[in-house]
């Protein structure tokens, strides 16, 4: 296991009281291979769902190996087109996305759900953009949920100009809602994302890691796929900016935690953390970061150190 300079780096004042916490592990985990694409359905307007085989229906060929009904939308997510199949796949037919009202087609070749996440459970509305990757929604920025009458989610350093720019930072028995670990695909876990949504389990980002990079094995670091991710922006600092080639945008939000009855915070501008639904142990569970190099490490880490949230979309 690579391990990199963030997870020995730690300032005098913490170290002790975080080094344990800040630990760092990779184990083996089963096979699991991302979907190539994704079905959206012709009938809704555009709506996404989960999983990745093709999928075509309504009507047969004539005689003349015509097509005069079409089955669902088949995503071809790299090329951003979509590619409808006649049910005995004689003809396909291929156009750019055109739909104005949830998917757009972005010169960079990345499917949006454009403010596709209107949330307002905390009294004021926020929306969030989302991509399709590899089969999969994800909300395409940090959530940012102020759970009603809790003290641990909380923007960095308690600033909420913070927030506004990274999201706020979640406990994982916060960002769980008090449900119990999940290693399952999707993880049925909503936790503190909205209705409709939930947060990833280990098999969920293995999807994603292995659809950026598909060397990467799962429940380990994924060389690259940090690069990938990682938004092409001013905000990583020591040139740790990437290319966003699939519109993810991850920010170095840091992460904070408590000792000795303070709250601390450290790295913004320099690591981005992200819970898991999936736990290690009674004490720590699993996450990916991403520093200023190309990886995103696979890593486990006190429940009550603070982190980032990233949301996937239900099944309809």
């Amino acid at each position: 296991m690579i391990m990199r300079y963030h997870k020995l780096a730690l300032t005098a004042a913490f170290a002790l009281a975080i080094a344990l916490a800040f630990s760092c592990s990779s184990d083996d985990g089963n096979d699991n291979p991302p979907p190539s694409t994704a079905v959206i359905s012709s009938s809704d307007g555009g709506s996404s769902s989960s999983g990745g085989s093709s999928s075509s229906g309504g009507g047969s060929s004539n005689s003349d190996n015509a097509c005069p009904a079409w089955g669902d939308w088949v995503i071809t997510y790299a090329t951003c087109v979509k590619t409808r199949t006649c049910i005995d796949n004689i003809q396909t037919q291929t156009e750019q996305i055109t739909d104005p009202v949830k998917y757009e087609c972005r010169t960079d070749g990345n499917i949006y759900l454009k403010g596709g996440i209107t949330d307002s459970r905390d009294g004021s509305i926020k929306t969030y953009d989302a991509v399709l990757i590899g089969g999969q929604t994800w909300m395409a920025e940090n959530l940012n949920y102020d759970v009603p009458g809790n003290d641990t989610d909380v923007c960095y350093d308690n600033n909420s100009s913070r927030c506004s720019t990274y999201g706020r930072l979640y406990n994982w028995a916060t960002a769980m809602g008090g449900s119990a670990s999940s290693t399952a695909n999707p993880s049925g876990v909503q936790g503190v994302c909205p209705a409709g949504w939930h947060l990833p389990s280990n098999a969920e980002w293995n999807v994603l890691m292995k659809f950026v990079n598909p060397s990467c094995d799962d429940n380990s670091d994924c060389d690259g796929a940090g690069k990938i991710l990682k938004a092409l922006s001013y905000l990583w600092n020591s040139n740790g900016n990437g290319t966003d080639d699939f519109g993810f945008a991850a920010l170095p939000g840091g992460g904070g935690g408590a000792s000795g009855g303070h709250v601390f915070f450290q790295y913004v501008g320099n690591i981005g953390y992200w819970w898991s639904a999936s736990e290690k142990n009674a004490y720590d569970a699993y996450s990916r970061d991403m520093d200023s190099n190309d990886y995103a490490s696979y890593s486990s880490h006190s429940k009550s150190l603070l982190f980032s949230v990233r949301c996937v979309q239900d099944s309809p």
